[in-house]
């Protein structure tokens, strides 16, 4: 078992209390505010939020990482027009997505598309909705942004953040809502090929909250050529999420997905790549979260806590989800504690601690460690593991121009 303890560094702490100067000064100048309700009078909406950390991550060789001082950095801008219209754009630093990378490696398209989060038209109207461009995707439980999610981090599981297309959603009485269309790929605004992912999904909420209860439910569904220079070879992915919310007081958060990819696959007795094949996953999370702002006491009104456990098999190894550059694991398992607290409308504060637990089973394919681990899950500590503490500053703004 491994003997571990997080290491601070003093360059990191006086990052960190620059970038919450910053903040403080921006906020001076800004009403407060949530950045991703989307507005709902006419007029000229900014917003932006910025994520900092101070942390560490332990390895399972045993190296300390630091974590990057500034996490996320985002600017949007949104303008509701008509009533029914909506225009949103949102620009982004994420340091995820430029890690172990230098920009001047990367082509100025690669470089729009990682600082370009969204950019969509929407249009609105009682029976049915319309949005074309780069948007939020609707798969899955979790929000993308930390200003939507309880977590520091979004569970690794393998769905899309965004998708660059088109879709239409038609409003059903009791509540349900089918939406279908097309995207040209999943986190980018273009994909390797021209092929066209069809999408499509059925949502239900309740439609009110009956004895202190509300829940929401998202079924989805993409087929299609994804990331990939030959359109013959398909993706295909069906997601099931779920959310129950108690009074107002604690929700509870599931999700379960399955895919395949076309040609990735193995064979089953010699390990061989089987390009007849598919590449098979599947995954889930299950999060609580408890939140005190009906609490009595006014200093445990901005508490809220949060558990989530996180659960992936990918047996042909095409995701790589892992926290350190370690190949050849097909399972893994992570616990995610965190605790948030609100200073201020547009400030919080985060102690988060995540630990990534994963092994390899597979002959030929993998490597062979801690096969016969799971379910024991008392001997999870002889897996590959990683460990994650953070201490985070987020600072929100929005404020309305005209």
């Amino acid at each position: 078992m491994q003997h571990f303890k997080f290491i601070f560094l003093l360059q990191d702490c006086s990052r960190l209390l620059c970038l919450s100067f910053f903040i403080a000064i921006l906020m001076t100048f800004t009403l407060p505010g949530t950045l991703h309700a989307q507005p709902k009078e006419n007029g000229l909406y900014l917003g932006g939020f910025m994520q900092g950390a101070l942390g560490t991550r332990l390895l399972d060789n045993g190296e300390n990482e630091v974590v990057d001082p500034i996490t996320q950095a985002e600017l949007a801008v949104y303008w509701r027009f008509l009533n029914n219209g909506l225009l949103g754009l949102e620009v982004e630093y994420n340091a995820s997505k430029f890690a172990n990378k230098e920009v001047g490696d990367l082509t100025d398209a690669q470089i729009a598309n990682k600082l370009l989060e969204v950019a969509y038209i929407e249009w609105q109207a009682s029976l049915a909705g319309l949005k074309v461009g780069k948007l939020v995707s609707d798969v899955g439980v979790e929000g993308l942004d930390i200003i939507e999610r309880l977590f520091w981090e979004k569970s690794p599981l393998p769905t899309p953040d965004t998708y660059s297309g088109a879709i239409a959603s038609f409003y059903l009485p009791w509540n349900f809502e089918l939406y279908s269309g097309a995207t040209l790929g999943w986190n980018t605004l273009w994909n390797k090929n021209d092929g066209i992912s069809p999408i499509a999904g059925l949502k239900h909420k309740s439609p009110e909250e009956r004895s202190g209860m509300a829940y929401h439910s998202n079924l989805s569904f993409i087929f299609g050529p994804e990331q990939r220079k030959s359109t013959e070879e398909k993706r295909w992915l069906v997601n099931y999420a779920m959310g129950l919310n108690f009074a107002g007081k604690s929700e509870v958060l599931l999700e379960a997905l399955y895919g395949q990819e076309d040609g990735l696959g193995h064979d089953n007795q010699t390990g061989a790549p089987a390009p007849t094949e598919a590449a098979k996953f599947w995954g889930g999370l299950a999060s609580v979260e408890y939140d005190f702002a009906q609490n009595k006491s006014k200093w445990l009104q901005p508490l809220a806590l949060g558990q989530r456990i996180e659960y992936i098999r990918d047996a042909d190894m095409i995701w790589g989800w892992f926290p350190e550059e370690t190949t050849g694991l097909t399972t893994q398992v992570a616990f995610n504690s965190t605790l948030r607290y609100r200073l201020h409308d547009w400030i919080d504060i985060i102690l988060d601690y995540r630990a990534d637990f994963a092994k390899g089973d597979r002959t030929n394919v993998s490597v062979l460690r801690n096969i016969d681990a799971f379910p024991q899950l008392w001997k999870m500590g002889e897996w590959y593991n990683s460990h994650q503490l953070i201490f985070g500053v987020v600072g929100l703004f929005s404020t309305q121009l005209n």
